[in-house]
């Protein structure tokens, strides 16, 4: 019969000290990749009426860097076309897209 490569690992203190400490460095790991994800706190994100400024353009002024960006738009999740419901801009200085309109109105 043939012996699992684990098999003979625990014949060996030095290969079973190596699994544990590799296994030790992967539950670290996640604890991190845990903790992280906590920290992430969901908001809802209601826009009202009164937040709505006006009608849109091609671009905007971004919100953080305050340059002229080209305003993007999602796609609709069921039929896949571009959908004019949320806009948003591409930073190039925060490498983040920004939300900025609502149905082709600006989020004041």
């Amino acid at each position: 019969m043939e012996e699992y490569p684990i098999a003979k690992c625990l014949k060996d203190p030095k290969c079973i000290k190596e699994v544990v400490e590799e296994a030790n460095k992967e539950q670290r790991k996640i604890m991190k990749q845990a903790k992280e994800q906590d920290k992430i706190e969901e908001k809802p994100l209601m826009i009202g009426e009164e937040e709505l400024g006006e009608k849109i353009g091609k671009t905007t002024v971004c919100p953080i860097c305050k340059k002229e960006h080209k305003v993007k738009y999602g796609k609709d999740a069921q039929t896949g076309k571009e959908s004019k419901m949320l806009g948003f801009v591409d930073c190039p200085d925060t490498k983040k897209s920004y939300l900025v309109a609502v149905n082709q109105r600006l989020i004041k």
